[in-house]
């Protein structure tokens, strides 16, 4: 459908500056589960046509910064979210890390709350480029041309509208992708994707326009999370949520638009091992919608009484949403589109994840991180297996502890990442 109205556009068509368009997102499209790497390409190749004041490129610089020696390599990331947010707890220390004998390293900040991380980046580059309010607006980009860059890496395509319009241009002789958001951008423009190995199949390049780079580490250097032990101190209960307290409590603590249709027989499998078991999520209390659509479809399929046992948590402050994930008896990942930071700081704390890999349509986080971490027990091939395991882990409490154990043991491996 994109592509019949990409042709079908005329040179006349009627346009609005882009410094004052709302970009229109494609941030869900990644979440209904199918390769979109031809819809992604329709749909850039539709905004370059109608909005072409968005493609700059300068041939003349780029050729001059290709055939310059310069001592350093000048580098710059882009973000809108070089703040306490998951994309900067990801790659914040990666960026501060870089060696400034080899690096000279420019940030591209669209933050508007910034904080301490923010702070923190700032003194730790060489340039830190605060765009404040005005944000990643076409009449801006002479701040990130002017600086005269051979490596452009954008942290997280399609997560916001701002860094996305930047990314249409090429301002670097070489320009790369990470997986914020984790979805091909379908832009020219872009020339690498980068994952690491653990997170892809092997047919996981076929969903990426840009090449797929894959490599040995996991691509990001998250700090190990204190700040989980440090919430642990207080207390949470479920009761006042109608879980009894000899519960056993699977934790999917995702936000409302990862419960896919195809997700749904694992949950009704889970919710099918006893009286006992609860399943607990989280959602914003601003979105009701979701969460009405997701009970209403749990009832029909499931039936009344299994969906009872599905209990919605209103999203929470970090130290009760931390005491909310210790009391989970066993955490499930959910698919297609997984978890990432969440399951980091779940680590922490050593509760077990289920993961389904195979069903995951977007970089599998979570696998990736067991592999790291050299603990596989966890990573099931079906939604079928996912929920034998589910039950092992429930009943069988020694079996739970060895597995907590491994976790334990091995976490460090995945946080501080060299």
């Amino acid at each position: 459908g994109v592509k019949v109205l990409s042709e079908t556009v005329k040179g006349d068509v009627k346009k609005f500056t882009l410094n004052q368009l709302s970009y229109p997102p494609t941030f869900y499209i990644v979440y209904q589960g199918y390769n979109d790497k031809n819809l992604m390409s329709d749909i850039r190749t539709f905004y370059d046509k109608i909005h072409p004041e968005i493609i700059k490129t300068d041939v003349n610089r780029l050729n001059a910064a290709v055939a310059s020696s310069p001592s350093k390599i000048k580098i710059g990331f882009v973000s809108s979210y070089f703040r306490r947010h998951s994309v900067c707890k990801l790659w914040c220390n990666f960026i501060s890390s870089l060696d400034p004998e080899t690096f000279e390293v420019h940030a591209f900040s669209g933050t508007s709350k910034a904080d301490e991380w923010t702070s923190k980046l700032s003194k730790s580059v060489s340039y830190f480029n605060d765009l404040g309010s005005t944000g990643f607006l076409l009449r801006n980009t002479p701040i990130i041309s002017d600086s005269n860059l051979d490596i452009i890496v954008y942290l997280d395509i399609g997560m916001d509208t701002g860094s996305t319009l930047w990314a249409h241009s090429r301002f670097a002789p070489i320009q790369m992708a990470l997986w914020g958001h984790p979805v091909t951008t379908g832009m020219e423009s872009m020339d690498y994707f980068l994952v690491n190995d653990d997170f892809e199949s092997d047919h996981g390049v076929d969903r990426y326009n840009e090449q797929l780079v894959r490599f040995d580490w996991l691509t990001f250097t998250f700090p190990e999370p204190t700040y989980v032990d440090s919430a642990l101190s207080g207390s949470f209960s479920l009761l006042d949520y109608g879980v009894p307290l000899d519960s056993k409590i699977v934790m999917i603590p995702q936000s409302m638009q990862k419960f896919h249709l195809e997700f749904d027989d694992l949950l009704d499998g889970v919710l099918g091992l006893g009286d006992d078991v609860y399943i607990v999520a989280v959602y914003e209390s601003k979105k009701t919608l979701w969460k009405d659509m997701l009970h209403s479809r749990f009832v029909e399929k499931m039936g009344k009484e299994k969906a009872e046992r599905f209990k919605f948590i209103p999203t929470l402050p970090p130290e009760e949403f931390f005491l909310l994930t210790s009391l989970a008896t066993v955490v499930v990942d959910p698919y297609p589109f997984g978890g990432g930071v969440t399951s980091l700081e779940i680590f922490q704390q050593c509760k077990v994840i289920i993961t389904v890999p195979r069903e995951q349509s977007v970089p599998a986080l979570t696998k990736g991180m067991y592999v790291e971490m050299g603990v596989e027990d966890f990573i099931v091939e079906d939604w079928r297996r996912g929920v034998e395991v589910v039950e092992r882990v429930l009943r069988d409490e020694e079996f739970r502890k060895r597995g907590e154990d491994k976790i334990c043991s091995s976490k460090a491996k995945i946080y501080d990442v060299d």
